[in-house]
């Protein structure tokens, strides 16, 4: 920890860090960072991975960090280690993976899905925004900025290997920790995807190569629905909406119920 700490002060990043979760077999710290700083923060602390050994996380509040530590444990006991995942993962084809969740969520029936997803395509809407701002950052239902924001460091170099870290998923829709690493893996290779803000319910990710033509951004939304239906059935409630908004978009948002 101390050289985690000399490291973040030689960057003018005067924090002293956390341990999240004392039961993980390798620790993730996280750090308090005024809320206007956030962002900036962990711009310093991505151009450093390499150098740290540590992915920063931006988790939201201080309730985000209770809520870890509630959750971590238990699954622990019920998940393999995350070495393990992220091995396990590496053996998942990503297209598999979505497949995967699609079935998990949907049924068997692949003429059913098919249909299904044939109903949520709708028409391209006539005005559609692209995201600008990372939803983590702000209280839910205020939408104004946290004051003061938790930012985690977790110890990897590369972001799609978080939610195994994390423990992240296996409930609801949102599919298990290994699923998360293939898919984010194909992401980040396709599109420059990288993680940014992860809360209980909540990933946000920065996309350097989002896609360009409404063909490339509707296979994309069919994949994001894969991934959190919610995105769809309590989002932008069509598959084209969802294409429109992640064209040319550099921020990507999943939320599962």
């Amino acid at each position: 920890m101390q050289r985690l700490t000399t490291l973040l002060n030689d960057h003018g990043i005067e924090a002293t860090p956390t341990i999240l979760v004392p039961e993980l077999p390798e620790p993730i710290f996280y750090i308090s960072v005024v809320g206007t700083q956030t962002l900036s923060v962990w711009r310093t602390l991505r151009e450093r991975t390499h150098e740290t050994g540590y992915w920063p996380i931006i988790f939201g509040d201080e309730e985000e960090v209770q809520i870890f530590r509630s959750w971590i444990p238990e699954d622990m006991r019920q998940q393999p280690p995350p070495r393990t995942q992220i091995t396990n993962s590496q053996t998942l084809h990503p297209l598999q993976a979505l497949q995967q969740a699609l079935h998990f969520n949907f049924g068997d029936e692949d003429g059913e899905i098919a249909d299904y997803l044939a109903s949520l395509h709708g028409e391209w809407p006539d005005q559609s925004e692209p995201l600008t701002t990372f939803s983590i950052l702000y209280k839910p239902i205020e939408h104004t900025l946290y004051p003061d924001i938790a930012l985690g460091l977790a110890p990897t170099t590369v972001s799609w290997q978080l939610p195994a870290f994390m423990y992240y998923g296996n409930w609801n829709a949102c599919p298990p920790p290994e699923q998360h690493c293939a898919i984010l893996r194909y992401w980040e290779a396709v599109y420059g995807a990288e993680i940014v803000g992860m809360a209980h319910d909540t990933l946000e990710l920065q996309v350097r190569q989002p896609p360009r033509t409404r063909d490339a951004a509707l296979t994309l939304a069919q994949e994001h629905f894969a991934y959190c239906p919610d995105t769809v059935e309590q989002g932008v409630e069509t598959l084209s909406a969802l294409a429109a908004q992640l064209l040319n978009s550099t921020i990507w948002s999943f939320w599962w119920d």
